[in-house]
């Protein structure tokens, strides 16, 4: 990949290792994530997709990916930390432009895996809320001073298991396949994949913003993969197990199935 001038511009990687394969990893993650875009925006404009509304979601979260990691390749979207740390020997400036794609995507994502299922519709409200609820007490964390941000983090791990937890329960409270055909063993491995992606976010947290044990260039790359795991790669699964559900006589937007 060609060099690029953006760390001529700013602090992007700021432990005192200006290292230009960060900035490039963000431009690879950047274009990874818009070539997926245009895939599947383009796939929605040529062919009749069993699942417009899917398609949508995915070009939503896609679209704001790409928009967070441009933003951040261009070496903003960043504010240096507000509270001081007792780990002086990397100081990590906080990128507040991830948090907004996350707060972004995190309730979309949830949404997907209930989309031709069937299920209720108010059962997507719950997990939406506790996944914004987690981005955001990440992020109140990440300012906070050391002694006040591990009680932001355990907050914020409550708030993601209850999420899984209670999508999870269905499978063990309702009734299999839904009324688009979908199977127990199908959700389960959807939940479960969401669920492993995931909890990949707290654990580079809590070595990076965190404890500081890893370098900023490992925190960026950490994120970047998880983040591909989360949007294409997830995306991809959830295309491709929901394609042969049936809709049928379930209306999709109603206030009783998804």
């Amino acid at each position: 990949m060609m060099a690029n001038g953006t760390f001529d511009l700013g602090t992007l990687v700021n432990d005192g290792l200006q290292d230009r394969s960060v900035s490039d990893w963000l431009w690879m993650v950047f274009a990874v994530m818009l070539v997926c875009n245009l895939g599947v925006l383009c796939f929605s404009r040529t062919k009749r997709p069993a699942s417009p509304m899917l398609h949508r979601l995915a070009i939503t979260i896609l679209s704001t990916t790409s928009i967070a990691y441009h933003y951040t390749a261009s070496n903003f979207g960043q504010t240096p930390p507000l509270a001081p740390s007792s780990f002086d020997f990397i100081v990590y400036n906080i990128q507040y432009v991830r948090y907004i794609q996350w707060i972004v995507n995190a309730p979309l994502l949830v949404i997907a895996l209930f989309l031709r299922t069937g299920l209720p519709l108010s059962d997507v409200v719950l997990p939406s809320v506790m996944a914004e609820a987690s981005v955001l007490l990440g992020l109140a964390g990440t300012f906070a001073a050391d002694h006040y941000k591990w009680a932001y983090f355990i907050m914020s791990c409550a708030a993601l298991f209850n999420v899984f937890g209670h999508l999870l329960s269905k499978t063990l409270r309702d009734s299999f396949p839904t009324p688009t055909g979908l199977s127990r063993w199908e959700f389960v491995v959807s939940v479960l994949s969401l669920a492993f992606i995931w909890t990949l976010y707290p654990t580079v947290w809590a070595l990076s913003e965190g404890w500081n044990l890893i370098s900023t260039a490992d925190a960026v790359a950490s994120y970047g993969i998880v983040d591909l795991l989360a949007g294409p790669v997830f995306l991809a699964y959830v295309l491709r197990a929901r394609r042969h559900t049936h809709v049928g006589s379930v209306t999709l937007l109603s206030d009783d199935k998804v």
